[in-house]
């Protein structure tokens, strides 16, 4: 939805760097917060918090592979793009918080 945000000079993250580079940085963003897990457990994050939020990775890993093959120049893919970005979201804020339930309870 970039051009109708450029048509009406709205400066968002996309309409700066472009498609193609904000979806660049979608993937690195998205490959950064699984592969930061192993420094944030060693930094203190219980291990049952950073196993759970790996449940999620096959998800984030398909995610990547649409993300790269480009699907997201076509628009009917939008809706199931986003769809997927916020369950990954919410998957992950789920999963946490069933951990930490776990370790607050035990």
């Amino acid at each position: 939805d970039a051009e109708a945000d450029r048509a009406v000079s709205k400066r968002t993250l996309v309409v700066r760097l472009g498609s193609s580079h904000a979806a660049r940085l979608y993937i690195i963003l998205l490959i950064l917060a699984y592969v930061s897990l192993p420094l944030l457990w060693w930094m203190g994050l219980p291990p049952l918090v950073a196993l759970a939020i790996t449940l999620l990775s096959p998800l984030a890993l398909w995610q990547i592979g649409r993300m790269h093959r480009g699907i997201w120049r076509d628009a009917s893919r939008w809706n199931t793009l986003s769809f997927v970005t916020i369950v990954l979201l919410m998957g992950t804020v789920m999963a946490e918080l069933a951990a930490f339930t776990i370790l607050m309870v035990t």
